[in-house]
């Protein structure tokens, strides 16, 4: 059996081996209160589907106990499990924040090293039109 149950599955097996075990013991209330039979032959076939039937209800009271501590178990954990969604949210913001601003560093240096060279391209050609203009 898996370790790892989905609740609502559980819930419907236990349900469903209820009712399992209820028509079991309905078979077995009949067996007994019905005529008995009148040949040997009838009442061994009769006993050992009588035997067959109470293991079949062992194992599945066995089954059932199982399911129990599974259910109880999961509920146990999924009560235990502390939900982070909000830090999750709040982690993934500052992220983006720390992204952003990077980003924006970059493009500004980016700018500023671009103006710079412009800058740079202005006063050359003004100095270089300057020296034409007056000779030394």
């Amino acid at each position: 059996m898996d370790t790892v149950m989905d609740p609502e599955l559980a819930a419907e097996m236990v349900k469903l081996l209820g009712q399992e075990l209820k028509i079991a013991r309905s078979q077995l209330r009949e067996q007994r209160l019905g005529t008995p039979a009148s040949d040997a032959i009838s009442t061994g076939i009769y006993l050992q589907r009588e035997e067959a039937l109470r293991v079949e209800v062992v194992a599945l009271k066995a089954e059932n106990s199982s399911l129990h501590a599974n259910i109880s178990r999961l509920q146990d954990e999924m009560t235990s499990v502390p939900i982070k969604t909000e830090d999750r949210h709040s982690d993934l913001v500052a992220q983006y924040e720390a992204s952003i601003d990077a980003i924006q560093r970059e493009l500004a240096d980016a700018i500023r090293e671009k103006n710079m060279a412009n800058l740079d391209k202005v006063c050359w050609a003004r100095h270089h039109n300057a020296c034409q203009f007056f000779p030394d």
